[in-house]
């Protein structure tokens, strides 16, 4: 099972909220530039509520995202993106798209890989669930239409139970997924904006320019973090970027941890991913290894901490 003593807390949960203050916290949120995920409280015929009275479901924004977990009668609010998640999402999918390529013209017409797609396909214990996921593999089924197999979720800022409970979503409340790949990313310590405490007059005279590039944000040599930048740090460091493999257990079906957690961060050995962990082969076709090139990963990871850090730099200009 999953070393549990890299459990973070949960998000901050909004306990005892009437429907009407929930709509005006969740509006309020819509306006913010939050990074950790916020939950409420709400029953599903609430959160159907929520949707019209919001019209969440006409929104063409990315952001927020609301995920709506049945089993918990909890909505989870993710308030804006992090170039860090963005980033490993890309890395997933340029993978997936790398070994589609490779295959056959008929094999991959039975593949479609797609990010960022809205479900609402859950049974049982989590119907009327939703759930919006960072990657998602889909292939044809013997019937002709496409139905997911494999999902990929992203957890920056967010606690390793939430993850955890994401996969057990994915593949306990469908009948399709068998396999959820979840990717913990961990700051350590966790940010808090460096000029939070500054007076104005304090604040004038650091004389911070409005316009920054990622470079300028200078990291410590072979680390991932802390970005500084005019004597402040920007990010913590990312003491934590796992990569968990989560199946259904062929005995109870219920979802499980399949072998140890990979660390992205490590060059030896670096995580391995085989085709038929996330699909189903062929007798004429080979299992091979997933083309994840993880060097490549660790200098794009570096990259967008250094996004991560002019992101933050901007809301801090915003919000003075």
């Amino acid at each position: 099972m999953p070393n549990k003593s890299i459990v973070k807390p949960a998000a901050a949960a909004k306990r005892g909220f009437s429907y009407e203050k929930t709509v005006a916290e969740v509006k309020r949120l819509e306006k913010e530039h939050q990074e950790r995920p916020v939950s409420f409280t709400l029953s599903s015929r609430n959160f159907l509520r929520l949707e019209k009275d919001l019209k969440l479901t006409e929104s063409e924004k990315r952001y927020p995202r609301f995920f709506y977990d049945a089993s918990t009668s909890k909505v989870i609010v993710q308030c804006m993106p992090s170039p860090v998640h963005e980033g490993v999402v890309t890395m997933f999918s340029e993978g997936f798209s790398n070994a589609r390529s490779s295959m056959s013209a008929r094999r991959r017409k039975d593949i479609l890989i797609v990010t960022g797609e809205d479900y609402n396909i859950f049974r049982g214990l989590y119907q009327g669930s939703k759930k919006i996921a960072d990657l998602a593999v889909k292939f044809r089924n013997h019937s002709g239409a496409l139905e997911v197999k494999f999902v990929l979720e992203v957890g920056f800022s967010e606690s390793y139970e939430q993850l955890a409970r994401e996969a057990r979503l994915w593949i306990d409340g469908t009948s399709t997924v068998s396999v959820c790949v979840l990717v913990d990313l961990q700051e350590n310590p966790r940010y808090r904006c460096p000029t939070s405490y500054l007076s104005d007059a304090d604040f004038e005279r650091l004389k911070l320019p409005l316009a920054t590039t990622p470079e300028m944000f200078q990291l410590p040599q072979n680390q991932y973090g802390p970005a500084s930048f005019k004597g402040s740090n920007w990010t913590g460091v990312i003491s934590t970027a796992q990569v968990e493999l989560w199946k259904k257990d062929p005995l109870t079906g219920k979802a499980c941890t399949d072998g140890q957690r990979m660390d992205i961060l490590s060059s030896n050995p670096s995580p391995t991913f085989l085709a038929s962990d996330s699909m189903a082969l062929s007798p004429d076709e080979k299992d091979c290894e997933l083309d994840f090139d993880w060097d490549d990963c660790r200098v794009f990871l570096k990259d967008q901490i250094q996004s991560l850090a002019v992101q933050r730099y901007f809301s801090m200009l915003k919000e003075r």
